[in-house]
């Protein structure tokens, strides 16, 4: 990421336990969050707050649609208990 170029205007800085800032000029929002978003926890936006809620806003709704996915597991059902007087009455009808 340091060494690679991604867009003339880039500025890359190195802030300590192997992190880096990166600042540049760019247009076309779209793009930039997908670009973002396809180094995952890696990267965070800083500024500005604009791009920062749009890439949260993205990350919510893929967190979301993986929620929707997750289903709880069935309870049992109570199992029908018959009283005895029941059980012997219908053992002498049949």
């Amino acid at each position: 990421m340091r060494s690679r170029v991604w867009h003339p205007s880039q500025q890359v800085r190195e802030i300590g336990n192997g992190r880096i800032s990166m600042k540049m000029h760019v247009g076309g929002e779209f793009e930039l969050v997908s670009w973002i978003l396809s180094f995952g926890p890696s990267a965070v936006v800083v500024s500005p707050e604009r791009l920062r809620r749009r890439v949260e806003a993205e990350l919510v709704r893929a967190a979301e649609s993986y929620l929707k996915e997750i289903t709880v597991a069935p309870t049992r059902k109570a199992k029908k208990v018959e009283s005895k007087k029941a059980a012997a009455a219908a053992g002498r009808r049949g």
